[in-house]
């Protein structure tokens, strides 16, 4: 997967030269429409092969070479795609990018200047990392989500110090009251679990930290003591940025988890879009860092004022073409650029007409 960076170099490199960019929607699981994906590829591509119909022949001669390369690239797929997904950017010369991608794309066959960028939106979404950590009392499992995947990450064990106490507290003698030893042995096994527990919560707190930074957020599950202890011992903003989630296991496998937590990292990314959106509305006004509508967004670019540039999804798959000037420019300023789903998108629609953004300087 390309981050923000690699995208942003690619554009830059191909602003200027003509370029096949294909996006493919591949989320097909009937067998009986295992390449339904090629016949509405191929009808894009024709209706593409049509529209250039008048171009000069060189350039005729250049998208066909293009198109050649794709195809040639794709016949090794003769069933499903192999993932929800796919993305090349090809040009005469052969293919400069292509990758399978975790989630579905909407299906683009373009030919242009530069590549078409606003359909990678959504995928640059996957980029926000995600910790989860699995635990009970002496195990936990850490895992990261990034990039659409959830892969283990690392296994956290107490250091164990509690000494065998069963024969002490069945030990029974003539000359000591019974249950005293026993009643002594247990506590101090309690002793030993509960500082073992609080050495575990310790470790994995300094893991969650290492591994998740102070961006992001955090998923918990196990029994709701840990769990509380676990999301009480990380530093701000990870603390707010947590989640406990009654229902995940420790022994659960990476699919599992992955399948009971999607639902929940839509609402997280959800909720972090709709904090940055309200922050453009609280300062979109004269003076202020924030700025909503595509005018005043282009304004802002012109002065290379935009630092996050964000667009609705609806807005973003009506007006493609003037959502591409608008993520082309705040790339190549150096800016971050965002699309929104859910809630946040609805909110940006309403009060921007679908895009906005931070600015790094308040405008004239």
């Amino acid at each position: 997967m390309l981050h923000l960076r690699q995208l942003t170099e690619l554009h830059r490199r191909f602003q200027d030269t003509w370029l096949l960019s294909v996006y493919i929607d591949g989320d097909e699981t009937d067998p009986s429409e295992r390449t339904a994906w090629r016949r509405t590829l191929e009808g894009e591509s024709r209706r593409l092969g049509d529209e250039l119909a008048d171009h000069p022949p060189s350039d005729l001669a250049t998208f066909k070479h293009a198109r050649a390369g794709l195809e040639g690239y794709l016949d090794r797929y003769d069933g499903f795609l192999p993932s929800p997904g796919w993305v090349g950017f090809i040009t005469e010369g052969g293919i400069h990018h292509s990758e399978s991608l975790p989630i579905r794309v909407p299906t683009v066959v373009a030919w242009q200047k530069g590549v078409v960028l606003t359909p990678y939106l959504r995928v640059l979404n996957l980029a926000y990392p995600t910790s989860v950590v699995l635990c009970d009392h002496g195990r936990s499992r850490l895992l990261r989500q990034r990039d659409g995947h959830l892969t283990e990450a690392r296994e956290l064990t107490v250091d164990r110090s509690l000494q065998d106490f069963s024969d002490v507290s069945m030990m029974k003698s003539a000359h000591v009251a019974t249950g005293v030893r026993g009643a002594t042995a247990r506590d101090a096994a309690q002793r030993s679990l509960v500082a073992e527990s609080q050495q575990l919560v310790r470790r994995t707190v300094k893991a969650v930290v290492d591994l998740t930074g102070h961006e992001g957020s955090v998923i918990i599950g196990g029994p709701s003591d840990v769990a509380s202890a676990l999301r009480a011992g990380l530093p701000e903003p990870l603390g707010v940025r947590t989640t406990i989630v009654p229902g995940l296991e420790l022994d659960m496998t990476v699919t599992e988890v992955a399948r009971s937590i999607a639902p929940l990292l839509d609402e997280i990314r959800d909720h972090e879009q709709g904090e940055i959106l309200r922050g453009i509305i609280d300062s979109a006004h004269p003076g202020g860092r924030g700025t909503l509508g595509i005018r005043n967004t282009n304004l802002a670019l012109d002065q290379g004022a935009v630092d996050m540039l964000l667009v609705s999804r609806r807005f973003a798959e009506g007006e493609r073409s003037r959502v591409e000037s608008l993520v082309g420019s705040t790339l190549l300023q150096g800016g971050e650029v965002a699309e929104l789903s859910g809630g946040a998108c609805d909110l940006l629609d309403t009060e921007g007409g679908g895009s906005g953004a931070r600015l790094r300087f308040s405008v004239l």
